[in-house]
């Protein structure tokens, strides 16, 4: 577990600290982790209107990207565009949509 702390989280640029990336813009995941664990550590993800934005931020980022989604799995996995799309990133939206409504329930 980690500690909580009381802070103010108003001016805090939580999409900057979950940044995976450094300087070169290689990916770091030991650094990505020590940002993680501090948003975490700062009690901010336990809201419900931080939990909703960040699923609508992720169903969005899905919608937005789902033919360059559905190119990398025809590419990578060799799946059929149409077999992409019923079987990968449909769902995908159609599970944040059913996390999202029920989130509040949780």
């Amino acid at each position: 577990t980690f500690p909580r702390t009381k802070q103010s989280h108003k001016n805090t640029n939580y999409s900057s600290m979950m940044s995976g990336k450094n300087d070169d813009s290689s990916l770091d995941v030991e650094k990505m982790q020590v940002k993680m664990r501090a948003v975490h550590a700062s009690g901010v993800n336990l809201s419900y209107e931080w939990r909703m934005k960040q699923l609508e931020i992720l169903l969005r980022l899905v919608q937005e990207n789902s033919d360059a989604i559905r190119d990398a799995l025809v590419k990578d996995l060799g799946r059929e565009k149409t077999e992409a799309l019923a079987v990968e990133t449909k769902p995908l939206e159609l599970e944040i949509k059913y996390f999202m409504s029920n989130l509040k329930k949780w």
